[in-house]
């Protein structure tokens, strides 16, 4: 179908890239998308400590998590609804879930340039689209 993904090629993208591309550099990753995060958003750095150190390690452990488990699994969508649940319980409003995946694949196209390709742009939307809306299911 002309104008929708495939699903498959989207995992592969997205798992590849994270893989050999991206985890490799967890942390620039991590301080690249706070800081682009702080910047469009300023009063949500009120909502992570200043130390964010620890912030960061548990924002890849995310990352890592998402990328390598089936988002469709019913086990996977509990996870991910406990997780948008802990941010809810904090104060995250809800549409900074929307920015997150928008903020973070600029944080990724900014760290691979001229690997960084629409298809590949798409696929990691689509997956943080997939993740919003599994979060949000309950708040809507």
């Amino acid at each position: 179908m002309v104008g929708f993904p495939d699903i498959d090629r989207s995992t592969d993208l997205v798992r590849n890239s994270w893989q050999f591309e991206i985890a490799p550099r967890a942390e620039e990753l991590a301080v690249t998308f706070y800081s682009l995060l702080f910047e469009i958003e300023p009063e949500s750095a009120g909502l992570f400590p200043s130390d964010r150190t620890q912030q960061r390690a548990q924002l890849m452990m995310m990352m890592e998590f998402l990328v390598t488990h089936d988002l469709h699994a019913p086990e996977t969508k509990e996870q991910i609804r406990q997780l948008g649940r802990r941010y809810f319980g904090n104060g995250v409003p809800i549409g900074l879930f929307l920015i997150f995946g928008k903020t973070m694949n600029y944080a990724m196209s900014t760290m691979l340039v001229d690997k960084w390709t629409i298809e590949l742009s798409t696929a990691w939307s689509t997956m943080f689209r997939q993740v919003y809306d599994v979060i949000v299911y309950d708040y809507v």
